[in-house]
């Protein structure tokens, strides 16, 4: 599991990923509502076929963290 899949799980949201890293804030620089934090956390569940805890996303969350946070709940470490 990799940052690239989060990007194309982003890239599903019809979000521009072009310019995105690893320390890209989803709040900041991606310019994520809440909403979309919602949709995102749906999309994640199950694009990954995984069941997160609900309302843990948040816009101060960088891509890298997320990655992070995915894996924990997948089993997979890198």
């Amino acid at each position: 599991m990799s940052i690239a899949e989060i990007l194309s799980v982003l890239k599903g949201m019809d979000i521009e990923t072009t310019d995105l890293n690893a320390s890209s804030m989803l709040g900041e620089n991606i310019g994520m509502d809440s909403q979309e934090i919602v949709e995102l956390h749906c999309n994640l569940e199950e694009y990954f076929s995984v069941e997160l805890p609900p309302n843990i996303l948040s816009k101060s969350f960088s891509l890298g963290e997320l990655t992070q946070f995915v894996q924990q709940f997948i089993g997979v470490t890198q």
